[in-house]
């Protein structure tokens, strides 16, 4: 640490990746599952339908995201730009 910080005069950036989730949404609840570069892992979250409140879609520069409300928590959902179907899928799903 003390290299990088001479090396960079003392500022030091962290870039953090968002983890990525599988999103699973029945008519009773909604199911969030790890993604393991690609494998489904473990259960991460289970909340029921009508504890989810959700946003309109936003188009941002490089995607869609849109804030989700699960049990009072404020989540932000986002997804690429080409995977824009499947975006708004979601949103009107979260919505219905």
């Amino acid at each position: 640490m003390a290299a990088v910080s001479i090396a960079t005069a003392e500022t030091v950036m962290v870039a953090l990746k968002p983890r990525a989730y599988y999103l699973v949404l029945t008519n009773q609840r909604l199911i969030l599952l790890e993604n393991l570069r690609g494998r489904v892992g473990r259960i991460v979250a289970v909340a029921p339908r009508n504890a989810i409140s959700s946003e309109p879609i936003r188009a941002r520069l490089l995607t869609l995201s849109m804030n989700v409300t699960i049990d009072g928590t404020p989540q932000r959902f986002s997804r690429g730009r080409f995977q824009g179907g499947m975006a708004k899928r979601v949103a009107m799903a979260l919505t219905a």
